[in-house]
């Protein structure tokens, strides 16, 4: 089985994936994660994002300063959607190359992607579930300022760009709900794997 887990920023999808790993030994696959692979110097995205942003993103050693390049983009939505169609195929292309030889080799493993446009990249069509982490705007805006540093603006500018709580609740099957205890979550995860069929 395929699961999709998505959500605003700062809902604590990565909690959510630390269980499923752990206590559900799920092969868990990080929309994120492939992307700064996909865009180290040796990697498939890193020319035409080059090409695209110029030099002036790149660090000392030539790898890209991926805060310099969020900075431009969460400004200008067209840059934004450029550096999507860049970066966002070629994630899918890969999450799609491991499913299958993960299929192949564990056929009974469960999958989990994670990705912040698991819906807008149409995700659902390779997942057989989508669950929607959800946590409240002030619970996620108090997560940001503390586990990351960011601040109102940076914030405001990230959820500008991401869907809504209705839009998210009427696509998703399983809504989890992250702003409880471990114990609750557990149940939760529980009863969408049951509705799942799993």
């Amino acid at each position: 089985m395929v699961i999709g887990i998505t959500g605003g920023i700062g809902s604590g999808k990565s909690y959510i994936l630390s269980i499923m790993e752990q206590r559900y030994h799920c092969l868990v696959l990080e929309a994120d994660r492939i992307a700064w692979e996909l865009e180290q110097p040796s990697g498939l995205c890193y020319p035409a994002i080059l090409q695209l942003f110029g030099r002036e993103i790149l660090e000392a050693d030539g790898t890209i300063h991926r805060q310099k390049l969020g900075q431009i983009v969460f400004s200008d939505r067209k840059k934004l959607e450029q550096l999507n169609r860049i970066v966002h195929p070629a994630v899918k292309e890969r999450i799609q190359q491991t499913i299958r030889q993960s299929q192949a080799e564990f056929p009974n493993r469960k999958i989990v992607i994670e990705a912040a446009l698991l819906l807008e990249e149409r995700y659902d069509k390779i997942c057989d579930t989508i669950w929607y982490i959800y946590a409240s705007e002030e619970v996620r805006r108090k997560r940001l300022k503390e586990q990351r540093g960011y601040s109102e603006e940076k914030i405001a500018a990230i959820m500008g760009n991401q869907l809504s709580d209705t839009i998210f609740r009427e696509k998703c099957n399983c809504i989890i709900e992250n702003d409880t205890t471990e114990e609750k979550l557990i149940e939760q995860i529980e009863n969408c794997l049951k509705n799942s069929g799993q």
